[in-house]
């Protein structure tokens, strides 16, 4: 586990270690997601669907679990906006 430590302005060093696992290199976006309790920290991707195109090909999903990934996503984004 790595920790950081808020500034007095609201800013966090993300450890070199997370930093270079991830891959989260300086002008890379961010977004910060509110779940149960906890902020969760995830990289964003100016194309989302470009982006799911890419992982599809690392990762061999089909379009019917593409679908399902798509339209579980929608289901929890309007639960967020509830």
């Amino acid at each position: 586990m790595a920790e950081a430590i808020i500034s007095s302005k609201g800013q966090v060093t993300i450890p070199k270690e997370i930093r270079e696992k991830y891959g989260l290199e300086k002008g890379r976006r961010i977004a910060f997601i509110p779940e149960h309790g906890e902020v969760v920290l995830v990289p964003t991707y100016k194309n989302p669907v470009a982006r799911m195109l890419e992982l599809r090909q690392l990762l061999r999903f089909s379009d019917s679990e593409i679908k399902a990934m798509i339209k579980e996503g929608k289901k929890e984004w309007s639960h967020d906006f509830s």
